[in-house]
C-alpha cells in the first residue's frame, strides 16, 4: 500500500512521479479560484487514515490554513474530559448522540443536530450511543498538529 500524505494540496501518494508533482504543486493566483477550482483540494473521508485515540474513539482530520475539520467515531460511554481551546467550534452528529456537558448544563445533540460552542468555553462529552460527530474547528487546531491533544487521549 503507497503512503499517502495529506498537505494543502490534497491526499496524495508517494513517491510522485515528476508530473504528479508538478500538478500537486501547481499554484493558483490570489482570485482566480473564483474562476475555477483545481488547485482546491478534494478530500474523500474513506481515504484519510484513522488514528485512534483511545480505546473508544478514533480520528480523521483535514488541516487548512484557517480550520481544521475532524470526524471522530466516538463508542458509547466514552468520556472527553471537559476542555478549553480558542477555537469555534461546531459540532454535528451524522449518527448517534453526544451529551455535551457546558457551563454547568447539558445539552443531548441527536443525529442531525449541530451544536456552536463559542472560544474558551469549557465543555466535556459524553456518548449516549454509538456516534459518528464531524467538529469544524476555526481557527486550525495548531494543538493538533503540535500533538497537543492529551486530553483526547485518556
Amino acid at each position: 500500500m503507497p503512503l499517502l500524505i495529506i498537505d494543502d494540496f490534497g491526499v496524495r501518494k508517494l513517491p510522485l512521479t515528476a508530473g504528479e508533482d508538478r500538478m500537486w504543486r501547481r499554484r493558483v493566483p490570489p482570485g482566480a479560484a473564483a474562476r475555477y477550482n483545481p488547485a482546491m483540494p478534494h478530500y474523500d473521508w474513506n481515504q484519510l487514515p484513522e488514528e485512534r485515540l483511545n480505546p473508544r474513539v478514533t480520528r480523521k482530520v483535514i488541516h487548512t490554513k484557517a480550520l481544521t475539520i475532524a470526524r471522530l467515531n466516538i463508542q458509547q460511554g466514552a468520556v472527553v474530559p471537559e476542555h478549553s481551546h480558542v477555537h469555534e467550534q461546531i459540532a454535528t452528529v451524522e449518527k448517534g448522540a453526544l451529551k455535551f456537558f457546558i457551563d454547568g448544563g447539558e445539552e443531548i445533540v441527536k443525529a442531525g443536530e449541530s451544536l456552536a460552542i463559542p472560544s474558551n468555553v469549557p465543555h466535556g462529552v459524553e456518548a449516549m450511543e454509538d456516534t459518528v460527530v464531524v467538529d469544524v474547528f476555526s481557527p486550525c487546531r495548531e494543538d493538533w498538529l503540535r500533538g497537543d491533544d492529551s486530553y483526547l487521549r485518556r
